[in-house]
């Protein structure tokens, strides 16, 4: 069950990640929490520079422009979206390696200055509309971890 967590900074997100970091954790989703972490990171690095997929055509045009629009008014992105090009499969790693590399991503993006790549869905995006997509991001996965000792 996913805990809808929202966040409206890098800070909140940042909070939440020391307090998942006390542990130990368990996660409610297919990932464990080390794969959730690099996945976050992972957007953001790809985001520099632009690695990201294209959008085409009717994604690009229709589907993207709606659903942009919608997620940055909304403040959140909703569970449930698949994404077929990323891994399923659970894979365990060092979480505090992880957690790290997200740190580093996150103060990396913050001092980012040049070209951002396309959302795959979303199309293009400022550096603002980028960091709200991130932050939303880190909140709709961190929602599938859960600290063991915590009720719910």
């Amino acid at each position: 069950m996913n805990r809808n967590l929202r966040f409206k900074t890098f800070e909140e997100a940042l909070a939440e990640l020391e307090n998942l970091e006390k542990g130990p954790v368990g996660t409610t989703g297919n990932w464990s929490f080390f794969q959730i972490l690099e996945h976050c990171a992972g957007a953001i690095d790809r985001n520099m520079g632009g690695q990201m997929g294209q959008p085409s055509g009717f994604l690009k045009i229709v589907k993207g422009k709606l659903g942009k629009w919608a997620t940055l008014r909304r403040g959140y992105i909703p569970s449930g979206i698949i994404n077929p090009r990323v891994q399923v499969q659970r894979i365990e790693g060092d979480a505090t390696a992880a957690a790290t590399h997200l740190r580093e991503s996150i103060k990396r993006f913050r001092d980012y200055h040049g070209p951002l790549s396309q959302h795959p869905r979303f199309g293009k995006m400022n550096k603002a509309e980028w960091e709200k997509f991130h932050i939303y991001h880190m909140a709709n996965h961190f929602g599938f971890v859960r600290r063991k000792n915590e009720q719910g």
